[in-house]
């Protein structure tokens, strides 16, 4: 299993019935989902050996989020 396969299985439970999650160009882009379900997100990508750290940030004033793995 892939990188990206593995790290959406981690994410899709929390992305509820409208959240959307891909990957562009290594980042992890997951739309119309809400803050808190963006910081449990990111609290299961922090939480999961073998990812290293990962770093978030808001696009704007919507509801898209992008995961950094650095």
């Amino acid at each position: 299993m892939g990188f990206e396969t593995r790290v959406l299985e981690i994410v899709k439970p929390a992305l509820g019935a409208t959240g959307v999650a891909e990957f562009y160009y290594g980042t992890l882009f997951v739309d119309r989902i809400s803050t808190e379900q963006a910081d449990a997100i990111l609290m299961k990508l922090r939480n999961r050996e073998g990812l290293g750290n990962v770093e978030i940030t808001r696009i704007g004033k919507t509801n898209e989020y992008a995961y950094d793995f650095v």
